[in-house]
């Protein structure tokens, strides 16, 4: 159908298609009829609305989250804390919040006066909005794109949430709403049509759940997993990998380097996807790395498996994970 209609049509009906339903927005139909020589007969538009059922929104929205104010993005703080000036401002006003966190997750625990937890609590707020603040004052002026902004509206009307947000929500877990869903679909269709009608690739479906020999059997389960290494104080935790690699090219680029590190820095990076952790453990030690963000004492390297193990059947005696690739179930079903 698409191929009867002139490219900018195209474009537009591709472009729609993608789009979801919403309760009053007017749809176009294209009818195409087709194209006779020496003239051409011209697409007819049709509009119309379609009338869906009010979608009910979610108890917590509301009128005032448009007005919230916007933390920075990780990326910004962990820039602003590789430089020591904007850390030496920094640093008092996290632990003066620290402290007084402390204080009320200790007056809850002892069952203090209402009165007290409350005045503790007030005074937190009062903290965290000082080093908001100071952070907002001293974070570099970025005049792209308002991602959180963009972020909250999306989040408003419900095109994904984070999951289980009533309890505080899980990191990297999002919920898509009715919007969500019907965007994801199509881009999904559209994905399909191209892939595996035009491209003619076959397209299969396998379990979700990996038998254990599999994964063993292609190096997942010996190497699929990071070193990670915690903040001794909050546990906050960093890949280990990242960790070398970032603190050596800062200290690479240093005006005083010499060459010599400059050369060993160099030399570590190169290798430091092929150590072990034994070999991270000791650079770790040698060059006497802290907490980037802190600057607290760092644990030892600890293994983060990326899988997620389960046991497969009634007895649990199988083992298996959820698959962390795709490419196992194509490996093994390829004939």
């Amino acid at each position: 159908m698409h191929q009867a209609l002139p490219v900018g049509l195209r474009r537009i009906a591709l472009f729609r298609s993608l789009l979801p339903l919403t309760t009053t927005t007017p749809r176009s139909w294209f009818e195409v009829a087709k194209f006779h020589h020496p003239f051409e007969k011209v697409c007819s538009v049709r509009q119309y609305s379609q009338q869906k059922p009010a979608i009910r929104k979610p108890f917590n929205w509301g009128s005032n989250k448009k007005h919230r104010d916007f933390k920075l993005k990780a990326q910004i703080l962990e820039s602003m804390a590789a430089d020591p000036k904007i850390e030496e401002q920094l640093a008092p006003l996290r632990e003066a919040v620290k402290e007084q966190g402390d204080l009320v997750r200790k007056l809850k625990a002892e069952g203090a006066p209402e009165i007290d937890v409350k005045k503790a609590v007030n005074e937190l707020k009062a903290r965290k909005k000082i080093l908001e603040d100071r952070e907002l004052a001293l974070a570099p002026s970025v005049a792209s794109f308002d991602r959180a902004r963009m972020e909250d509206l999306l989040k408003r009307r419900f095109f994904y949430d984070q999951s289980f947000a009533i309890y505080g929500g899980i990191t990297g877990q999002y919920d898509f709403g009715p919007m969500g869903c019907a965007l994801k679909a199509n881009m999904i269709n559209v994905w399909r049509q191209f892939f595996v009608l035009e491209e003619q690739m076959l397209e299969v479906d396998c379990s979700i759940l990996t038998p254990e020999p599999v994964l063993k059997a292609s190096g997942h389960v010996d190497r699929f997993a990071d070193l990670m290494v915690k903040d001794v104080k909050n546990g906050e935790c960093f890949r280990l990998d990242h960790l070398i690699k970032n603190h050596l090219e800062k200290l690479a680029a240093a005006k005083d380097a010499t060459k010599e590190l400059k050369d060993e820095c160099e030399d570590i990076v190169i290798k430091l996807d092929g150590m072990n952790k034994a070999e991270m453990a000791a650079i770790l030690t040698k060059f006497g790395m802290k907490s980037p963000i802190t600057g607290n004492d760092l644990t030892e390297p600890i293994e983060f498996n990326l899988m997620f193990g389960t046991q497969i059947g009634p007895t649990g005696l199988v083992k298996g994970f959820l698959r962390p690739e795709t490419a196992q179930g194509i490996f093994v079903n390829f004939k």
